[in-house]
């Protein structure tokens, strides 16, 4: 099999969102680390947290990636460590030479990922189903498409088996404050650049970070409010996707 080298323009290229998981391999350790984008020339994980991280930081190591969309599909690279961040768990490795199995498989992530994001993805958790369905065809109206769930569980069930994170999550304020602060920190964690929204009738125990979308809806402008939160989100994206073409 004829390995290709990776020229060197291509490292500034697109990278993709892709879910899966990897075993770093660096002379006798093994490091488990999770997916958070993957390029041609290059890749972006989060790991279990190693405290010794950043000391791999130049070493050549053995990349064994498993995406989660292809339980049977597996790829091994080469390449050294750029940068690792033992505070957020991050480690980034640049590839020198990928074979054309690989290549392939980057360019099938990319046109896969094009197509589910022609609209934005939205996962909305909310328990009591007249808000939720009344929440959910404002968000239709406004163009995205929606995956409505009623419990945290049946959130996680869907990302776990989805190929590629939304591009928002909605919590509303049906369950518990602690649950769904641990919701949202466990959803950050597998993809920090979703956009969070909290949905209820108080913002006064939203995350500062969060959007907010109050569901009482006096002034019958429910599907007004809803236009101005998807405005605000392309905003977010459009400043998101630019930094996509950043050298790994």
């Amino acid at each position: 099999m004829a390995w290709r080298e990776v020229p060197h323009e291509l490292r500034r290229g697109f990278r993709v969102r892709s879910k899966g998981s990897v075993h770093i391999g660096c002379g006798t350790r093994l490091i488990e680390a999770r997916v958070i984008d993957v390029a041609l020339g290059g890749i972006s994980m989060r790991t279990e947290g190693w405290f010794e991280l950043v000391r791999l930081i130049g070493k050549f190591v053995r990349v064994e990636i498993r995406p989660d969309a292809g339980p049977l599909v597996h790829f091994v690279v080469f390449g050294r460590v750029l940068r690792a961040s033992v505070l957020r768990n991050i480690i980034v490795i640049g590839f020198d030479t990928v074979s054309p199995e690989f290549a392939a498989w980057v360019a099938s992530e990319l046109i896969a990922a094009v197509k589910h994001d022609a609209l934005p993805r939205l996962i909305l958790v909310d328990s009591l189903v007249a808000r939720r369905t009344a929440i959910a065809s404002a968000f239709r109206i406004a163009g995205c498409h929606v995956h409505e769930t009623s419990t945290p569980l049946e959130a996680i069930a869907h990302l776990s088996s989805a190929r590629f994170a939304p591009s928002v999550i909605a919590v509303a304020d049906t369950m518990p404050v602690s649950v769904g602060k641990e919701l949202r920190a466990f959803l950050l964690e597998q993809d920090p650049h979703v956009h969070m929204l909290a949905i209820g009738r108080s913002a006064g125990d939203r995350d500062p970070m969060q959007t907010w979308l109050s569901s009482i809806d006096a002034h019958h402008d429910l599907q007004a409010r809803v236009d101005r939160v998807m405005t605000s989100h392309g905003a977010r994206r459009r400043s998101t996707k630019s930094r996509q073409l950043t050298r790994l």
